[in-house]
Parts: structure tokens; C-alpha cells; sequence
């Protein structure tokens, strides 16, 4: 598409290039846009890491943090036994399977 700084000073250009044939009868005064004009940018969207997603869900997850809450409450060990419940769960289960299909 090529949008400049121009169209987003100004989107009348633009809008009608789109939308003109399309969705709206395009008026015969609307200006007519050109590609680029002025400059352009690209715009580069970083994919996170895996690694990262799995951190920033484990850090800011407000289910997980009211569970070790919780589980603090029952007593000095409860987060330990709490991470030790989600482990039996999660990840043992999967070393068992493993053992089995071996």
C-alpha cells in the first residue's frame, strides 16, 4: 500500500482511493492518491520468542497469582505444594506417557 505522512496528515486521498469504487459512490472533486508520495515506511511486527510469550503469561496471569494467593494461606509450604500440584499435573503426566510409549 505504501501509505506516506502525507495520508496521515490528510486522508481524504486515501480514503476515496479505497473506498471510492467500493463501498461509497466516489465524488468527482475527491483527489486522487498516489503511492508513496512523500515518503513511505515500513512497519517491521517483531514475533516474540515462545519463551517469551510462556513468561509474560506466567508472570501476568491473575489466575496463577490468586492460586499461589491461596495456597499461601494454607500454609508456609502452600506455594511450594501448590507448584507441586500444577507439576504432578502438567508435567509428570507427560514423563508417564513417555515411559509407557517406550
Amino acid at each position: 500500500m505504501n501509505p506516506s505522512l502525507r495520508d496521515v496528515s490528510d486522508p481524504t486521498s486515501i480514503f476515496w482511493h479505497y473506498m471510492g469504487n467500493t463501498v461509497l459512490k466516489r465524488p468527482s472533486t475527491a483527489p486522487v492518491w498516489t503511492s508513496g508520495w512523500g515518503g513511505a515506511w515500513n512497519m517491521v511486527v517483531e514475533k516474540p520468542l515462545v519463551y517469551q510469550v510462556v513468561k509474560a503469561k506466567i508472570e501476568n496471569n491473575p489466575e496463577l497469582l490468586r492460586i499461589f494467593e491461596l495456597a499461601a494461606m494454607m500454609s508456609g509450604n502452600g506455594r511450594l505444594e501448590a507448584l507441586n500440584m500444577i507439576k504432578r499435573k502438567h508435567v509428570d503426566i507427560d514423563t508417564k506417557k513417555q515411559k509407557k510409549s517406550a
